[in-house]
């Protein structure tokens, strides 16, 4: 069916992302040109983090993310062990960047 959502798992390190198509199982990771993470925080520039996401969908899996972007089922998940667990403000970091 032409509207169905395509399921995506995104995987964040420090400064690099993976992205999985889950339905092709195509899979790409880049490192990110401009660090998203410092010695504390996995996702310090969600800016950053947002345009190396889009940049993997759009460029290396041709999923579009802009003007009229495909529907997507998203996991995303922070791979790196934080001391304490997740923030309140990391939970939220990961849910923005999946809407």
């Amino acid at each position: 069916m032409i509207f169905n959502a395509i399921p995506i798992y995104v995987k964040i390190y420090v400064n690099k992302v993976e992205v999985t198509n889950l339905k092709s199982g195509q899979s790409v990771s880049s490192l990110s040109i401009q660090a998203f993470s410092t010695q504390r925080v996995v996702i310090a520039d969600f800016n950053v983090l947002e345009l190396c996401i889009r940049s993997l969908l759009n460029r290396e899996l041709g999923i579009r993310t802009g003007f009229l972007p495909s529907r997507l089922k998203i996991l995303i998940q922070q791979l790196i062990e934080v001391e304490g667990g997740l923030t309140e403000v990391e939970k939220r970091a990961l849910r923005d960047l999946g809407e």
